[in-house]
């Protein structure tokens, strides 16, 4: 007997993979070119170098960002425009003051180093090259006044000296 049921369904799948089969294809090739886009996204790598100084220069000239900052700021914070404002001045005026503070920091260790110096320069008694000279040659010559450097008499006498209150005792 003749299957007609399994003819029709083998026809039905012969004919709708005929008439899928560039739409099929279409879609590998798809897959294999994102696949291939994929792997090249992986592979490449751009690196750009960013003066972080001239981006914040750039930013900071512009009153947009300014604008948009402001803006978050007043839509995701407790603080209000005003307060910051009021926080910014407080913080110019601490600025102000520790300036003040360093120049009369700096005035009043300048002053008492100078006191120091002079301090010193009154109280102190400082050789000049002349003293110091004079203090060596009379070092030299009491030195050589005062002692002997081994001369064949200096030793001689030396000798006697030693000997002539030495005593020898013998026991036995």
């Amino acid at each position: 007997m003749i299957d007609i049921n399994n003819i029709l369904t083998q026809a039905l799948a012969a004919a709708v993979a005929e008439a899928t089969k560039p739409l099929v294809e279409r879609i590998a090739a798809l897959e294999n070119k994102l696949a291939e886009a994929a792997l090249f996204e992986r592979t490449t790598e751009v690196t750009v170098q960013i003066d972080e100084a001239k981006m914040v220069e750039a930013l900071n000239s512009q009153e947009w960002f300014w604008e948009k900052v402001s803006r978050y700021i007043t839509n995701n914070s407790d603080i209000a425009v005003d307060e910051l404002h009021n926080i910014k001045e407080r913080l110019s005026d601490a600025e102000d003051r520790l300036d003040k503070i360093t120049t009369a920091s700096d005035a009043r260790i300048q002053e008492v180093v100078e006191q120091a110096l002079d301090a010193h320069l009154e109280n102190a008694n400082h050789l000049d090259e002349d003293d110091i000279e004079t203090a060596i040659d009379n070092a030299i010559e009491n030195h050589e006044e005062n002692r002997t450097h081994g001369d064949e008499d200096d030793i001689e006498s030396l000798v006697q000296r030693l000997l002539n209150s030495a005593s020898i005792s013998i026991t036995v």
